[in-house]
């Protein structure tokens, strides 16, 4: 395989400068003070120079500091392709291990998924020790607004530490321009600053000639190419090229430079033998090459010797690394040639890319070999080679990427039916539910009707993937439960539909588009389980969309509270064990798991499962879902009142810089706790406002429930009880139709009492449906008897501790001190110790004592 199976590393290195190199400088003085620009961008047409002047700057001026370096293409144009290009770009300035911990933050796809990693890009350039540039050069080809928000982000976050550089043939399109400009951050270098004066253009053609020009004659070349860099060096090539080395007619200079290149480009070819101008057009289809490419691609003889001569003659060839293997043309003048090209020979035009099609794919380029396919017009060939390439890219998240190769097809070309379902599934994906439904109705068009055959059999996989998928992001079910009636035939393997990983960084399933944002109803319910028993029966059991849908129905029926049905779906999972294997599956079971241990009283088994869990995935250095299993053991330790073993807990999650967003929203409302238990409601409140704010944006009921909880609890604990319950009205009103139980279960003995407070304030609660809502919450409470310390004691007035707490339980079932002991693993001695605790806490000096005035009910209870 070739090196740009996955990246290619010339991107990553600045061209090597030519011998004839001119030694100039444009920056502004500032620029090398400590307190100078960060943000250098330059901006000017194509030829201007830009690149070069960059060049001179990062490696031949030897002062300032390390550079990155990335040149971009049109292909840079997907969000994840362009920042794993920059995580590469600077990999060698980076903390170790900074590519694993990166490079998984960057495959969920979400909206907010981005920033997410954007902050963690952030974090680690902060561990950089040293001033570094980073160069981003050819930004004109990059036109999604995405893209330009992210970067404007990372530019406004980063450390003082780092300069950007960025070189464009247009304007950028970043938003902080203004305010980097006012803010003296910003400077900008545009074409006047890169013209070239007369003192300049004199050592040029020295350099080029061999000689200088009469005064006379250079004066007019400046002002007639206004110093335009790339307008000098062709007039200079075909005076050198032109026997009588006179000066072009003035004609000629008259014209604006932005259209010399035309007039130039012909002279200096018709300057050249035949065989060279033909090595030069034909290999000008090539973005980038070497000797052995090119003899490949044009079958032409002595490539070395070739490119020997157009180095030696200064045509504009732009070697790719230092050891000069690879080259590419100036893009305006590889530009000219390619279209002169086609223009002249259009058949070996299509040929030369068909042929470098082929080559590049046996390199293993993919992504180039696509490209070359689709300008030879053989769609045929790069369907296949989309195909081919299509899983690296989809584990990747580079949909846009993917989508931008499927959009080129023409309209009406006859796509392979694979691509169009993967085009109907991104489609569903980023939510263009019209577009995936139309496409879906002309290929089912085509289908229906005719006999069931092999290769339909695909079709049937095919079409049960995406209407499956459609149908839970979109969230409209009958069309899929009339196609699944007509579902008979076994569904054969197709891996990129039945193996997609869903979950890349959710915690729990139900918070994923395809878990439908926790919402289980009966509908999804039924949809839920169809889905399965449709894959099971034809084999598919162990398929990662059979088990994510195993897994959203187990969470959702933990939090409806039926807790048969919730274990029954996670046995199921466990059969097969595969989800060990998959942290998207792995994680939301083993917190499932936890979550149920915690509901029968056995707090320590829960940690266990989950420091169990979080061992494992530091093994496999997965930061990501360190994160979330860290928060969730903070969370364990927050309801059971540790709040000094979380306090220590939360300082390794390091989320002082966090952006609040969706992707940490579990970490975002654990830390939201926290300061609730802290007292610092103000800061929770902050913090939630904005993290209810996306939830709602996004439609997730599940977060959007959890966060309205947290504000209610942050009223409550700062005795505003009346904002409280109008809180919890509002979420109550929100879950109703779902009949959501344990996020409310499982907070605790504040909720139950906010929620007598709600139902006994009369008006408050205006219809009966709520009001039969929170009577059946209250009594599935007082049936479970809330984790026990709520009925002993439902206003949290004895203060003690969770293993006090659990030593009075088992005084109120009657256990002697021994069996105390051998319950709670400790010795008598130390039961003993708790007792006495427990008797100074509660003011009274007997177990008997002790039990009566706790016991739900009692005299002491009513008086209150």
């Amino acid at each position: 395989m070739g090196e740009g199976t996955v990246i290619l590393r010339t991107k990553l290195q600045p061209p090597a400068l030519r011998d004839s190199w001119i030694s100039r400088s444009v920056w502004d003085e500032r620029e090398n003070r400590g307190n100078g620009y960060r943000i250098i961008t330059v901006v000017a047409p194509a030829g201007s120079g830009k690149t070069t002047v960059l060049v001179q700057h990062m490696l031949h001026e030897g002062k300032h500091g390390p550079a990155s370096w990335l040149t971009l293409d049109e292909q840079d144009n997907d969000l994840r392709r362009f920042w794993r290009y920059m995580i590469h770009s600077l990999l060698p300035y980076l903390p170790s291990g900074s590519e694993n911990r990166l490079l998984s933050l960057l495959v969920p796809y979400s909206d907010q998924a981005i920033y997410s990693f954007l902050d963690s890009f952030i974090t680690e350039m902060h561990g950089i020790s040293l001033s570094i540039n980073v160069v981003l050069d050819d930004y004109h080809w990059i036109t999604h607004q995405e893209i330009h928000d992210s970067l404007n982000y990372w530019i406004e976050h980063m450390s003082d530490s780092v300069k950007v550089f960025i070189a464009s043939r247009t304007e950028l399109p970043l938003k902080g321009l203004g305010k980097w400009l006012l803010s003296g951050r910003l400077q900008r270098i545009g074409a006047q600053e890169l013209a070239f004066n007369e003192e300049e253009a004199n050592s040029l053609c020295q350099h080029t000639l061999g000689r200088s020009l009469s005064p006379e004659k250079l004066n007019t070349l400046v002002q007639r190419t206004e110093g335009w860099a790339a307008g000098l060096q062709l007039a200079l090539i075909a005076l050198r090229q032109n026997e009588a080395a006179g000066m072009p007619d003035s004609d000629a200079f008259s014209q604006s430079n932005r259209h010399m290149s035309d007039y130039l480009s012909h002279e200096v070819m018709r300057g050249l033998d035949k065989h060279l101008r033909q090595f030069l057009l034909e290999t000008s289809v090539m973005r980038r090459f070497h000797a052995d490419i090119c003899a490949a691609v044009t079958e032409l003889p002595e490539c070395d010797d070739m490119l020997e001569v157009l180095k030696a003659r200064g045509l504009f060839l732009i070697p790719l690394d230092h050891q000069e293997l690879w080259h590419r043309y100036h893009h305006m003048f590889g530009d000219f040639l390619s279209s002169l090209l086609k223009q002249q020979n259009p058949e070996r035009w299509i040929d030369l890319n068909r042929r470098a099609s082929q080559v590049y794919a046996r390199e293993g380029w993919h992504e180039e070999a696509i490209d070359y396919a689709l300008l030879a017009e053989d769609y045929e060939m790069a369907a296949a080679l989309v195909d081919q390439h299509m899983m690296e890219l989809i584990k990747k998240g580079e949909f846009d990427l993917l989508q931008l190769w499927l959009n080129r097809f023409p309209e009406g070309t006859r796509l392979p039916d694979r691509l169009l379902f993967v085009k109907i599934f991104v489609y569903s994906l980023r939510g263009k539910h019209d577009q995936a439904r139309d496409l879906l109705e002309q290929l089912e068009a085509g289908m229906y009707g005719r006999p069931i055959v092999e290769r339909q059999l695909e079709w049937l996989s095919r079409l049960f993937f995406v209407k499956a998928n459609l149908a839970f992001n979109s969230r409209q079910f009958d069309e899929w439960f009339q196609f699944a009636q007509t579902i008979e035939h076994r569904l054969p393997e197709d891996p990129i539909f039945f193996n997609f990983n869903y979950n890349n960084r959710e915690p729990f399933v139900r918070n994923t588009p395809f878990g439908l944002q926790g919402v289980l109803t009966d509908t999804t319910a039924q949809v839920g389980t169809r889905i399965v028993s449709i894959l099971e029966s034809h084999g598919w059991e162990d398929s990662l969309m059979c088990q994510y849908v195993m897994q959203a129905m187990a969470e959702g029926y933990y939090e409806k509270n039926e807790m048969d049905a919730c274990v029954l779906w996670l046995d199921r999972l466990l059969e097969g064990r595969r989800y060990k294997d998959v942290p998207g599956l792995f994680i939301p079971i083993r917190l499932t798991m936890a979550r149920l241990k915690r509901k029968e009283g056995n707090r320590h088994s829960a940690r266990a499962i989950v420091l169990d869990t979080l061992n494992a995935m530091q093994a496999r250095e997965d930061i990501l879902w360190c994160s979330a299993l860290r928060a969730f053991l903070v969370e364990l330790d927050l309801r059971d009142g540790e709040l000094s073993k979380a306090e220590a807990g939360f300082q390794e999650l390091n989320l002082t810089s966090q952006r609040i967003s969706l992707e940490h929203s579990l970490e975002i409302m654990t830390w939201a706790r926290l300061l609730i238990h802290q007292q610092r409601t103000d800061q929770a409140q902050a913090m939630l406002a904005a993290l209810r704010i996306q939830a709602e944006e996004a439609g997730s009921i599940n977060i959007t429930a959890s966060v309205i909880v947290l504000q209610a609890h942050a009223e409550y604990t700062r005795g505003n009880v009346n904002s409280a319950a109008l809180f919890l009205q509002e979420v109550l009103s929100l879950v109703m139709p779902y009949r959501y139980k344990r996020t409310f279960m499982d907070e605790g003995n504040w909720l139950y009492q906010l929620l007598q407070e709600l139902n006994t304030t009369g008006n408050t609660v205006k219809t009966a449906p709520l009001k039969d809502y929170i009577t059946e919450l209250m009594d599935e409470i007082r049936q479970e008897k809330l984790a026990d310390l709520d009925l002993l004691d439902p206003f949290g007035t004895y203060g003690l501790t969770p293993q006090e707490t659990q030593v009075l339980i088992l005084l109120h079932r009657g256990d002697t001190n021994q069996s105390i002991a051998d319950e709670l693993g400790l010795t008598v001695g130390t039961v003993k110790v708790y007792l006495n605790r427990i008797y100074s806490k509660l003011g009274v000096s007997s177990r008997v004592q002790a039990v009566l005035k706790t016991f739900p009910g009692s005299e002491i209870e009513r008086s209150r």
